[in-house]
């Protein structure tokens, strides 16, 4: 198949039908899709993707096209789905229903591809012709910043997570993350490439009959989020379960290290492997993996780089460094690191603003081993009394009392629990710790911590209920 995103061999699985896509059959199901695609005027096309064997199939087809594809959580608002359709003016929309009114200049049509919103006066705006995806930066909250993503640097993300994960032709993928979620979507890219089978479900490890499809199709890898672990965690998950798992796989932020260590355990004692990595959409997404061999020696860490990339440190007062230890800003170099953002239909027709590097916006520093740790965000520090306050080490401090989040308002940190009973040694703890602070925090309990489509804490949300 052309692009090479999909390696010979590659399947999909379809976890409902049992159905199997792959060779000849799937690259027929592909141009079906993709016949529908290239009749439309010239332009980047929309889609609402969800984990459905014709949402992979659509995306499959415009990835083939040579057209640019915006992924979309299909459960975007309608407001913030019009507003990105009103910014880019796509040629169509694919993976919308007769549910959601159509946009000014657009009409519902049927295609070969299921209904779709097609553009009555297509934009003749220029597109670079290295564009190939465009990601958004904030789930499904409608913003109109998104990512600009070449094929080489999916492709090159792809391929280093083939090399640094071992993935081979004979491992089985589980979607249980949202496709249109960066990390979700690298799972099936570096699946795909690799020849593999990709079990295409609509649901995570708490959804009724995940455990049982791992089971049938015999899933050999899982990944999640910090919130996917910490809830398996709780709940007394264990390998000897689920023995044809062989690798789990964690991104989208810290995860306490007591629990790294259990799932390290769990799965070294019967044969497997747990990486910690770090990612961001920018790097089509992902930047370093915690090999399993550097446990319990680079616990609390992200890893080292993936093969042919690098990280460094820049500083305020000495500027970009690689010396060991030194914390600062992490800046990240590589072939998989995005053409630039976009914020309207004409910066679609910019080039490479980046040239191959990324300002993380991740405080961290980098061990004389070549090894991440991460410190904490740029944007989430704070000035608390004339001293800087990252609200990331506060959640560190909170991480017995999981799950919590640290916001900044009017003038103080404001935590927020799910457990009612944990509001008093929450407040005590950090009395206690941060003492010059005490008048500037404060504790809530909160029936759920409002998360997004990616899981990650919805910060937003969060300062909204504190008022």
């Amino acid at each position: 198949m052309s692009s090479a995103l999909v390696g010979p061999g590659a399947r999909l699985v379809d976890a409902v039908s049992g159905d199997v896509l792959g060779g000849g059959d799937l690259r027929d199901a592909v141009l079906d899709h993709r016949e529908v695609i290239d009749a439309l005027p010239p332009g980047p096309v929309f889609l609402l993707l969800g984990n459905t064997v014709r949402d992979v199939l659509r995306y499959l087809a415009a990835w083939t096209s040579g057209r640019p594809v915006c992924l979309l959580d299909p459960t975007v608002e309608p407001d913030a789905l019009r507003r990105l359709v009103e910014h880019y003016r796509p040629t169509a929309v694919f993976g919308v229903d007769g549910d959601r009114e159509c946009p000014a200049g657009y009409r519902l049509a049927a295609t070969g591809s299921g209904d779709a919103w097609r553009c009555l006066v297509p934009d003749t705006a220029p597109v670079d012709p290295r564009l190939a995806l465009l990601m958004p930066t904030s789930g499904s909250t409608g913003n109109a910043k998104l990512v600009r993503l070449s094929a080489p640097s999916v492709l090159a993300n792809a391929r280093a997570i083939v090399d640094a994960l071992d993935i081979h032709a004979d491992d089985v993928a589980l979607t249980c993350l949202p496709l249109s979620y960066s990390f979700g979507l690298s799972i099936l890219n570096s699946h795909l490439v690799a020849g593999a089978t990709v079990v295409v479900a609509d649901g995570g490890p708490f959804t009724a009959g995940f455990w049982l499809t791992v089971r049938q199709h015999q899933v050999t890898s899982l990944s999640g989020v910090p919130f996917t672990y910490e809830s398996l965690a709780r709940h007394g998950w264990t390998a000897e379960d689920h023995p044809s798992l062989r690798v789990l796989t964690q991104a989208g932020g810290r995860l306490d290290p007591g629990v790294v260590s259990h799932f390290h355990e769990q799965l070294a004692r019967h044969g497997g492997r747990f990486h910690v990595m770090w990612g961001q959409t920018e790097a089509a997404p992902r930047m370093t993996t915690l090999h399993p061999d550097d446990l319990p020696a680079k616990l609390g860490s992200v890893g080292r780089p993936l093969p042919g990339t690098s990280v460094s440190v820049r500083t305020d007062g000495d500027g970009e460094t690689t010396r060991a230890d030194v914390v600062g800003e992490l800046v990240f170099r590589g072939p998989n690191v995005m053409l630039g953002y976009a914020h309207s239909r004409a910066d679609l027709g910019r080039g490479d603003d980046q040239g191959g590097v990324l300002h993380t916006g991740d405080l961290g520093r980098v061990d004389a081993d070549g090894v991440v740790w991460l410190t904490g965000r740029l944007g989430r520090e704070v000035k608390v009394a004339g001293t800087r306050i990252n609200l990331d080490d506060v959640e560190g401090l909170l991480s017995t009392w999981s799950p919590v989040a640290a916001v900044w308002r009017a003038g103080r940190i404001e935590v927020f629990t799910e457990r009612p009973q944990d509001v008093r040694p929450i407040a005590r703890h950090l009395g206690e710790r941060l003492r010059a602070y005490r008048s500037m925090l404060a504790v809530h309990h909160v029936t759920r911590i409002p998360r997004r489509a990616n899981h990650k804490v919805d910060y937003p949300a969060l300062v909204g209920h504190a008022r």
